[in-house]
């Protein structure tokens, strides 16, 4: 049993010492929502194969919406003011394809976690979370060998959420990002 353990610790110590760190960023816009996305995100290149580089991350993601509610036929001391605001956060799982004799990447990935919801409507608020899927392809370009830029489109899934006592079921979107990735 001690050998089997020193064997996990020594084969799991040199991973993490030959695994590649990175942060990165996103800016998106969510298609249904019609709205901002923003991530940020930490990382790990743990194993490569190959072309394929294998990465495990950690990400928060944050968007806003706001609609008045402004109705001719209605006095304007009852317009409201509907507000949104999403915070996930994902554990992801990427591979990426680095041809060697490109500056071009492309990756595939996926993630899961939770999405917390706060949602206002004139006076009244809501808050609630929900179980959170998401899909990822996208191409980068390596400006050096640590920074790169690149492109995306995210499909996130949300699991089912009742606000105000009215069951939305669940829901999804996708979004269109750029993306920044700078590795130490």
């Amino acid at each position: 049993m001690n050998k089997l353990l020193w064997i996990l610790l020594l084969s799991t110590s040199s991973m993490l010492f030959a695994a590649t760190p990175y942060v990165g960023a996103n800016a998106g816009y969510m298609l249904d929502s019609e709205t901002g996305f923003y991530s940020a995100r930490m990382g790990l290149d743990f194993a490569r194969r190959g072309i394929v580089v294998h990465a495990l991350e950690g990400e928060i993601g944050y968007s806003r919406t706001r609609s008045d509610q402004r109705d001719p036929m209605i006095p304007p001391q009852y317009w409201t003011t509907a507000r949104s605001e999403m915070t996930s956060f994902l554990l992801n799982y990427r591979a990426t394809l680095e041809p060697s004799a490109s500056r071009f990447s492309y990756s595939l990935g996926g993630g899961l976690g939770t999405t917390r919801w706060n949602v206002s409507q004139g006076r009244f608020e809501d808050r609630k979370e929900a179980f959170t899927l998401q899909a990822r392809g996208g191409v980068e370009y390596a400006m050096t060998p640590k920074i790169r830029l690149g492109a995306a489109v995210r499909y996130l899934w949300f699991d089912e959420i009742t606000f105000f006592s009215r069951d939305y079921g669940s829901s999804d979107d996708v979004v269109l990002e750029t993306a920044i990735r700078i590795a130490f």
